[in-house]
């Protein structure tokens, strides 16, 4: 009876949470947007194009931008706006879009040996406004260390943490509360909001806020971390990441809704930015001129049609970590030997294209806590909660639906090991593990900055808290369960095309957890998540260990560790910005190697994995190229 008297709340609920939009719907009219003349042709209406069609119609009034997206304008749509916990109405822990291919491309990779040939769902929004539109919200930089190796892989391009934090200040609006959180000393609070200013922007089209719900089992937690001698972070974006913190979300608590769409809804009203939706770019039109290729335009499927678009000055290929380096390989850029099995003619030998793939990986633990403590699970467990929880989200824009799991901690190596451990751990790093099998000179390169950064204490464990059961929660019973992941793995993969069909996925092998170093790492972050939960106050919080079951040996951890990872779902690293004699794809300025005027900018281009969320990097290094493609075109 609870089950069907709460589905049937659960419709009525998703009717009401919706907000009147302001943003109006852009065009499906692919015979008009093939008939016009375009300067830029911008691919994928992710958050990041977005982003730079914006800049260049501002600093190029006189130039006609055109953008292209598969997917469609989820306007007003509470299952994308509303940020909070309607995960808790499915089985998949991002709610009831992931895996929905009316929002997600749905992908897959082939069997991970590592996973017990798993295979292993690769969410990737398919919609205006991309991926930001089924995240989970988290806005999070990188430390100082990371964002300064970029510059390693492209010297002199301006990649380094002060070239960047101009640009992570411009894309956000950092809404100014007070940080509640455990831990913080007034002398930690006095100091962040002095040089607060240095670090926050406070005029971009993104909304940045902390939560303003907080689940019961979410200070005991952060307390938990300060007695095992971690502390409360009060300003991680001033590039030291390390410690638990109050996790910033891109919520604008004015409507309580996902920013993801600001750039979209500043440029829709241009004259000189014209969105197409519905329509699937299948390959970039190239030309051979002189020593370099030209791209002229590209070529899109809109309701089963085929059509063309032109573009007088450049091409910018914003489809995302898969679908970039698939568009690639369908238009001839890639390993000559894969396009020759293909039949496709190869237009640039570039091997990189599609290599280097890297990701984060997971391990889930879950605890079910004692009664009377009151989690998310509450708006599954009590019907008149949920809805009442619906009609403070629809008339003040607050509560459980406008909000996230706030508690997460980045935890460096020196957290579990003593200092000749780590030590020890570097240094195999920098000589190459034997299982990774012979060295790529990208990989040697990438491996010695790793070891760098394990020996400066950069951060490569991420500990997430959500006050929820996710596993297999039952009625009337509340959970925390924690997410233990691997930042900064040594595997790599890779996306290639099997196919010349443009609608037909991608193959994606990610090659997780082929190595005792990114398996051990996860063994040491899930046994400091076990410690902290065994460790007052949460300890006094908990009833239960649910999973992993207690008491298992390391060895039975690991195999736990192989039966229930998954991704983050932030895959970095397939169009690689780096050296083209190390492999790379992008120079540093985004441009493809071998052409005139093809760039990518997206999280393809970024060379090493970083310890965040990505969301914030991709829009910095979306302003920072909208800036490059200005500059490098001055007359238009």
């Amino acid at each position: 009876m609870q089950a069907i008297l709460l589905s049937t709340l659960v419709a009525a609920v998703l009717a009401q949470l919706g907000n009147a939009a302001e943003c109006p719907l852009p065009s499906s009219d692919a015979k008009a947007f093939s008939a016009k003349n375009f300067d830029y042709i911008i691919v994928g209406a992710n958050a990041l194009l977005l982003t730079i069609l914006l800049r260049i119609a501002e600093a190029q009034p006189h130039c006609q931008v055109g953008v292209l997206e598969a997917g469609v304008f989820h306007r007003d749509d509470p299952l994308v706006d509303t940020p909070g916990e309607l995960s808790l109405f499915s089985t998949r822990n991002g709610g009831l879009t992931w895996g929905n291919r009316t929002y997600d491309w749905a992908y897959v990779t082939t069997p991970q040996a590592g996973l017990n040939n798993t295979v292993i769902a690769t969410p990737r929004g398919k919609m205006l406004g991309g991926s930001s539109g089924l995240n989970l919200m988290a806005w999070t930089r990188a430390s100082q260390a990371e964002y300064d190796a970029f510059d390693k892989f492209a010297p002199g391009h301006g990649w380094t943490f002060k070239d960047l934090l101009p640009f992570l200040k411009k894309v956000e609006n950092v809404d100014k509360q007070s940080n509640p959180f455990p831990g913080i000393s007034s002398a930690a609070l006095s100091n962040a909001v002095q040089t607060g200013p240095l670090f926050a922007g406070s005029a971009g089209p993104v909304n940045v806020s902390l939560n303003t719900f907080m689940s019961g089992d979410v200070f005991p937690w952060v307390q938990s971390h300060n007695a095992l001698g971690v502390s409360t972070n009060v300003d991680p974006e001033d590039g030291n990441t390390a410690g638990v913190r109050n996790l910033q979300v891109a919520v604008n608590r004015a409507t309580g809704n996902r920013s993801y769409v600001g750039y979209y809804c500043e440029s829709v009203g241009r004259s000189n930015i014209h969105h197409l939706v519905g329509a699937q770019v299948t390959k970039v039109n190239l030309v051979k001129k002189g020593s370099l290729v030209t791209a002229t335009g590209v070529q899109f499927l809109s309701a089963g049609k085929t059509f063309t678009a032109k573009a007088a000055i450049e091409v910018v290929l914003s489809a995302g970590v898969v679908n970039s380096p698939q568009l690639l390989e369908l238009s001839g850029i890639g390993n000559s030997k894969l396009l020759k099995k293909l039949g496709i003619q190869t237009m640039i030998d570039l091997p990189g294209v599609g290599e280097n793939l890297q990701e984060h990986i997971y391990s889930i633990l879950e605890w079910q806590l004692k009664p009377g403590i009151q989690t998310f699970d509450e708006i599954r467990n009590n019907a008149t909660f949920l809805q009442q929880q619906a009609v403070q989200y629809q008339k003040h824009h607050d509560g459980v639906f406008a909000s996230t799991d706030s508690a997460v901690s980045y935890l460096p190596l020196q957290t579990f090991l003593n200092a000749s451990a780590v030590a020890a751990q570097a240094k195999a790093i920098k000589k190459g593990l034997p299982e990774l099998g012979p060295l790529t000179k990208l990989q040697k390169k990438q491996y010695s900055i790793q070891s760098s950064l394990i020996l400066q204490g950069v951060p490569q464990v991420e500990v997430i808290q959500l006050s929820k059961g996710l596993i297999v929660p039952q009625p009337n019973v509340s959970y925390m369960s924690v997410l233990v992941g691997h930042q900064k793995p040594l595997a790599r993969g890779s996306i290639h095309i099997n196919t010349t069909n443009a609608t037909a996925p991608p193959v994606i092998n990610g090659n997780y957890l082929n190595n005792d170093f990114d398996v051990q790492t996860i063994l040491q972050g899930l046994k400091f998540a076990l410690k902290l939960a065994s460790t007052p106050p949460v300890s006094h919080s908990v009833a239960a260990l649910i999973s992993p079951p207690p008491g298992l040996t390391d060895a039975q951890l690991i195999s736990y560790i192989r039966a229930t990872g998954s991704t983050g779902s932030h895959i970095m690293g397939t169009a690689a910005m780096a050296a083209k004699s190390d492999g790379g794809v992008v120079n540093g300025q985004l441009k493809v190697y071998g052409t005139k005027n093809l760039r990518v900018v997206d999280t393809s281009v970024i060379p090493l994995q970083l310890a965040t969320h990505s969301q914030h990097t991709v829009f910095a290094i979306a302003e920072k190229a909208a800036t490059m493609i200005v500059a490098a075109n001055p007359a238009g």
